[in-house]
């Protein structure tokens, strides 16, 4: 089994390079306790390889929704969910999103998944996740050029289309797009 491990002292993640591909493309950003985690490589490398085919999946879905904690944000900020909280596959938006969801159906615990599309202009404020049991990872599908951004406590990172990269969100994280284009990422949490 292809495994990435990773040793988080404070933020700074140092990967066992012998384990890591050297073509293996990922931020890991915004970790803090000091302890073990084991990710598949194979998961970032699974949705790096498909994301063509999930962009046009994400395009062309149409039942949106606003994601629901109205107070964090400013602008639009609109979610497309396939796994709800609770880590059960929403079988109506499976079906709109066939090739998604068996990709998706290949990362290991994962719990919750769908599409966040951050509106042009839109801000999100900085906040906390709720359970320290899963590391988030979004997967850049349309990023317009300009300032579009994550910043997880200290750290900005700017996604990239095709890209994936994994965070801990109980840290404090905001995002913003202050471009004139719309964001598009998968969004997904995986259990440690």
């Amino acid at each position: 089994m292809n495994l990435w491990m990773v040793w988080i002292l404070g933020t700074r993640i140092l990967p066992i390079t012998l384990l890591v591909p050297k073509t293996l493309s990922t931020l890991q950003i915004g970790l803090r306790e000091m302890t073990e985690i084991q990710t598949g490589a194979s998961m970032i490398s699974l949705l790096e390889t498909n994301w063509e085919a999930i962009r046009e999946e994400c395009l062309a879905v149409t039942d949106l929704t606003q994601w629901p904690e109205r107070g964090i944000y400013e602008g639009t900020w609109d979610v497309y969910g396939l796994w709800d909280l609770q880590g059960n596959l929403i079988e109506g938006h499976a079906k709109e999103c066939p090739r998604t969801t068996k990709i998706l159906q290949k990362v290991p615990r994962l719990r919750t998944a769908g599409f966040s599309i951050l509106r042009a202009g839109a801000i999100i404020k900085p906040h906390l996740g709720y359970t320290d049991a899963v590391l988030r990872c979004h997967l850049g599908l349309v990023v317009p050029e300009g300032d579009c951004a994550l910043k997880v406590e200290d750290q900005v990172y700017q996604w990239e289309e095709g890209k994936a990269f994994t965070f801990d969100d109980t840290l404090l994280h905001s995002a913003w797009n202050r471009t004139n284009h719309d964001r598009y990422v998968l969004l997904l949490d995986f259990y440690k």
